[in-house]
């Protein structure tokens, strides 16, 4: 009796070996199955460290963005998404130099290494392009004269100090 007792108590465990190896390579399945899914971001173009760049437009812009992955990667991705993402200029297919640009999202997207830490794939976004504007700034030197109209002085207006510097935007000062 206690043969077959044995017996039935090795069979009960290795069911309950397979059976709970099972569930753990189902569930591990069930985190790495690929969907398809649209995030939601903020997304704003920053100068890179130098304070002599000016970027705009200034503000974040709303960008839907369809994407590939795992259950755990696009969940990771929407924790990351839940603050701007800041895309510095000169890095990651944005440009550094001064004009008008057309930056293609999704392949500025693909290249942060936020992203590229799990196994999202961008597939699309809404707006497909940004338009971005970059300048340097110039500092120009201008005289202060003093303007008063309907006023009498008893002496002469002088101003204090005599020149300001401003800094300005280089397309402005052209």
């Amino acid at each position: 009796m206690s043969r077959i007792n044995q017996r039935t108590r090795t069979q009960l465990g290795t069911y309950l070996v397979v059976t709970s190896i099972t569930l753990l390579i189902w569930i591990w399945a069930a985190g790495e199955t690929r969907n398809e899914d649209t995030v939601y971001a903020r997304v704003k173009v920053l100068a890179s460290s130098d304070f002599e760049t000016i970027v705009s437009p200034a503000g974040d812009q709303q960008v839907d963005i369809e994407v590939k992955g795992s259950a755990r990667s696009i969940q990771r991705l929407r924790q990351l998404l839940s603050q701007p993402l800041e895309l510095a200029t000169g890095s990651y297919g944005i440009p550094r130099e001064a004009g008008r640009h057309t930056v293609s999202l999704a392949e500025a997207l693909q290249a942060q290494p936020e992203i590229t830490q799990g196994d999202i794939t961008i597939l699309n976004t809404d707006p497909q392009t940004l338009e971005i504007e970059i300048d340097s700034t110039t500092q120009i030197s201008v005289p202060v004269e003093p303007i008063l109209s309907g006023v009498t002085l008893g002496g002469e207006a002088v101003s204090n100090p005599e020149t300001v510097t401003l800094t300005l935007p280089s397309r402005i000062v052209a």
